[in-house]
């Protein structure tokens, strides 16, 4: 199986020393997406190959527009040239995102391909917690689950809180609180997320098939958008609608990366204000959103008329993209082979 890591960035020093942390690259291909235009780019980093804003013309022409511009969001377009160039799976990691340990990489990247490969047949009620009743042995049945096409996974040290929490905890008195901020660490396991309940996604730690890639477009914030850093949480609300309908599956817990967190809660705050009033509105309407079809490709494509239809501008521009993304999804397709089916 050929791995391609998706890297979006705009710091060059967080992306040198992201370079340095995973020295023992577990993947086989590197893409970094630079946030700006070439003649700003001074990125290096051997063996990866860097795209900027000026790529999303040349590659994508009059569908360029639906790729974000000073956000994270930008990583969309490297999951588009990661299945362009033929990978099997994609991993995206924030530039603050480092190995747990020096040596962790291909440790962390089988995680993920096991989480890929199937569900565990069993959980414990209470993660990283061997309960009464979990069996010790290794399964020894064929366990022919739906597919899993995209493993979440979660962080230690900094927690990826929104900026109202992350202020409310920097301020607390207690000691206990202000370590949530540096010294976080989840709770071991993984879990099949339910298809009947909403889970907030995270885009700085998670892997999928290359199946999945026309159920992950990030919509389009930041430079020309009144929203900001909600572009996974929505992402992930409609793709888990998707998978609802489809099937598919969801892992969530481990591989955990430690995270450094490069950015400033203040600044977080006034970024993520717009979209917190919105998400209260918008998660109810994708909860509802009218979604038909027996494949993935079918099921996206339905979101998308569905949402042109909203009176919401920025609804309706999203499902515009996503109609737009799907094109683009099958161009690259063409030479790789088509996304079908996800069964």
């Amino acid at each position: 199986m050929r791995v391609t890591v998706v890297v979006p960035t705009n710091r060059p020093d967080r992306l040198a020393e992201f370079g340095r942390v995973w020295r023992e690259a577990p993947w086989d291909d590197a893409i970094v997406v630079y946030d700006g235009p070439r003649s700003e780019c001074s990125l290096e980093w051997p063996d990866a190959t860097i795209y900027c804003w000026d790529d999303y013309e040349e590659l994508c022409g009059s569908d360029s527009w639906i790729f974000s511009r000073r956000d994270s969001a930008c990583r969309s377009f490297g999951f588009l040239q990661a299945v362009r160039r033929g990978t099997d799976c994609v991993i995206t990691l924030d530039d603050d995102c480092h190995p747990m340990a020096t040596s962790d990489g291909p440790q962390f990247l089988e995680a993920h391909l096991q989480n890929l490969r199937r569900p565990p047949p069993w959980v414990s009620t209470v993660p990283g917690l061997r309960v009464r009743g979990f069996p010790y042995g290794e399964p020894d049945v064929d366990w022919d689950g739906p597919p899993v096409l995209v493993s979440m996974g979660l962080w230690c040290d900094v927690p990826d809180l929104g900026a109202v929490e992350a202020l409310a905890l920097k301020s607390a008195l207690s000691g206990e609180y202000r370590s949530m901020l540096t010294r976080f660490r989840p709770a071991g396991g993984t879990r099949v997320a339910s298809p009947h309940q909403f889970f907030p996604f995270c885009g700085m730690n998670f892997a999928f098939r290359r199946t999945a890639l026309p159920a992950l477009y990030f919509p389009r914030m930041g430079e020309g958008s009144r929203f900001g850093r909600f572009d996974d949480i929505w992402c992930g609300l409609l793709l888990q609608r998707i998978f609802a309908q489809t099937g598919d599956l969801i892992t969530i817990g481990e591989p955990w990366v430690r995270h450094t967190q490069a950015s400033d809660a203040m600044e977080n705050l006034v970024k993520e204000a717009p979209g917190i009033a919105a998400h209260e509105q918008y998660w109810r309407i994708l909860a509802t959103l009218p979604i038909e079809g027996d494949t993935l490709p079918a099921c996206a494509r339905s979101a998308a008329e569905n949402l042109e239809l909203q009176k919401d501008d920025f609804l309706a521009e999203w499902g515009r993209a996503l109609r737009a993304w799907l094109s683009l999804c099958e161009k690259v397709m063409a030479d790789t082979g088509p996304i079908s089916g996800s069964r």
